[in-house]
């Protein structure tokens, strides 16, 4: 039984268990099995389904958001042992086996709520309390009773921040909010500045707030190479400035009495910008002393970077998934489902992807006369961009054989295509006659088809007499056809590099011998002989993924 384990940040040890016969509501309304009392989460805010045996964890267009890994969740996700679901401050570990002690509960609906003294809006601040006692002396002022001190003050800002921007993957929105508290945090302030590391790496101002009492502004302006935010993105050290050296340095103004500047550093250790802060107060209460607690507003930066990074990856992601879903769909509807019927002949065909979908292409084509069209070609590259190009092969080949009289002409006008859209193809085209037992076949630059003699079983490669480039490299490339007969119980395989490339984990190539040898084992009909050729590969490869598509057609004349 699966379950849901409470990642013990406020002293709980709970697992609630997944029974797999149910769906599982999260939020804070009284009609949620798992009730989360805090108000940042939504009344129905998230769910768990079951479906043949897997979990999936849903959002419910909650307002906050819920998320998988770190990663926001906005359709169904499914759940594997130890993906962390994170909802406001709240995080569980999904386990798929549910063993180990649990907490159990006879009511129908788990609650977890704060502990005593727990704040209830808040997330962990254990950080930023340490960095706080360190500057809680130079900081703190003295308050009447029952007056809020520094550091409750202090305490209360972070809170309210963190909550904040943890409710947004946007910087537009986080940064202007982390510039307003840290003017809160140092009254001294008057003017913040927040610089980050572009993907270009270019150090660029992303926003800054002047004036404590002014919004924060935020846009993309390159910092200067001497600037002292970009100076402390390139040594990642803290710089304080006093006096005329801040005034020097300083955004705005030339009243400025100190300047402080602390890097921006990831969860993984690297630099990811600066945050500067400027004031007019004595050196002595506005830049040193107030180091640990500028170090932890920072921090808050580098994690509202890493969340906008996050959303930014994940919606890249989505976008390539929908893509390629979208280009699998065209692909199965551009290749035959079904080999064609051909009186006295057997056909048999193959295709595996190597990325979900694939540049390899084939089809079948009848002429008027009863004569039928093979075509195998490879579009150069993989993956997507190959399987939109061999979609405009699909369509330009059909094109060329109902304006073409011939396959010489239907050739031509498929090579000049791809030369002017400078895409790479290797081809095989075959025409078949049933009536007369002979295959014409025309290549440009694919390997060539292998033999197997009905009689003996022996495997040739059936060698053109001449073979033209492959497509899109000369416009003015001729091709010319190989005429043989085909004997009765002859087979015929065409194929694609990805059968002959393909490696074992040791890095061997399948290649063209042991290609030949499963086609001269196929003692049976098309069908089989596929079957064992492509049985033959998976064992090759059983471990290692393929790198290369792979598509086989068999052609074979039945027995008279």
């Amino acid at each position: 039984m699966a379950s849901l384990q409470l990642i013990d940040d406020v002293a709980l040890d709970r697992r609630i268990f997944l029974p797999d016969d149910q769906t599982w509501l999260i939020g804070r309304g009284r009609e949620c099995d798992v009730r989360l009392r805090d108000s940042s989460i939504s009344r129905e805010h998230a769910r768990i389904v079951v479906e043949s045996g897997l979990y999936y964890l849903e959002d419910l267009d909650s307002r906050n958001g819920t998320f998988l890994n770190e990663a926001p969740v906005h359709a169904a996700v499914p759940l594997y042992d130890g993906d962390v679901l994170r909802i406001s401050r709240f995080a569980f570990t999904f386990r798929s086996d549910g063993d180990g002690l649990a907490e159990t509960f006879d009511d129908e609906s788990t609650m977890i709520a704060p502990q005593a003294g727990e704040p209830a809006d808040g997330f962990s601040t254990e950080e930023f309390v340490a960095r706080m006692s360190v500057a809680e002396t130079s900081i703190a002022e003295p308050a009447p009773d029952g007056a809020e001190t520094g550091i409750d003050r202090q305490l209360r800002v972070i809170l309210q921040l963190l909550h904040d921007v943890k409710s947004t993957h946007d910087l537009d929105v986080s940064l202007p909010l982390i510039l307003g508290a840290a003017c809160e945090l140092f009254p001294q302030c008057e003017n913040a500045q927040i610089a980050v590391v572009r993907s270009d790496g270019r150090i660029v101002t992303r926003a800054v707030k002047r004036g404590a009492d002014q919004a924060a502004a935020v846009f993309e302006v390159i910092d200067r190479a001497d600037s002292i935010p970009a100076s402390v993105v390139r040594s990642g050290e803290f710089v304080s400035l006093l006096g005329s050296d801040a005034r020097r340095h300083a955004m705005f103004g030339d009243d400025v009495q100190c300047l402080v500047c602390v890097p921006i550093v990831s969860t993984g250790g690297c630099v990811r910008g600066a945050l500067s802060l400027e004031g007019r107060t004595s050196p002595t209460s506005a830049c040193e002393a107030q180091r640990p607690l500028l170090e932890g507003v920072a921090s808050v930066v580098a994690g509202a970077i890493e969340a906008s990074d996050a959303l930014a990856n994940q919606r890249e992601l989505e976008k390539d998934r929908r893509q390629l879903r979208m280009a699998r769909v065209i692909q199965q509807r551009m290749l035959p489902s079904e080999p064609p019927e051909i009186a006295g002949y057997s056909v048999a065909h193959a295709y595996q992807p190597a990325h979900g979908v694939g540049g390899d292409y084939f089809d079948y084509y009848p002429l008027q006369d009863n004569r039928w069209v093979l075509i195998i070609a490879d579009v150069c590259g993989k993956g997507l961009s190959a399987s939109l190009s061999a979609a405009q092969l699909a369509a330009e080949f059909r094109h060329c054989m109902e304006l073409s009289r011939s396959v010489k002409a239907a050739l031509r006008r498929l090579n000049q295509f791809f030369f002017a859209t400078e895409v790479l193809v290797t081809l095989q085209f075959a025409v078949l006659d049933p009536r007369g037992h002979t295959l014409s076949i025309a290549n440009a630059g694919h390997p060539a088809p292998l033999r197997r003699r009905g009689k003996t079983g022996s495997v040739t490669r059936v060698a053109a007499q001449r073979s033209g480039l492959p497509l899109g490299i000369d416009a003015d490339e001729q091709y010319h056809l190989t005429n043989i007969r085909i004997k009765p119980n002859d087979s015929l395989l065409f194929y694609t590099d990805g059968a002959t490339d393909a490696f074992n984990r040791q890095g061997e190539l399948f290649g063209w011998k042991l290609l030949q040898a499963a086609l001269a084992d196929g003692a049976g009909g098309a069908a089989e002989q596929i079957e064992l050729i492509r049985d033959r590969l998976n064992a090759h490869q059983l471990g290692r993924e393929p790198t290369d598509d792979t598509c086989l057609v068999c052609l074979q004349r039945t027995a008279e």
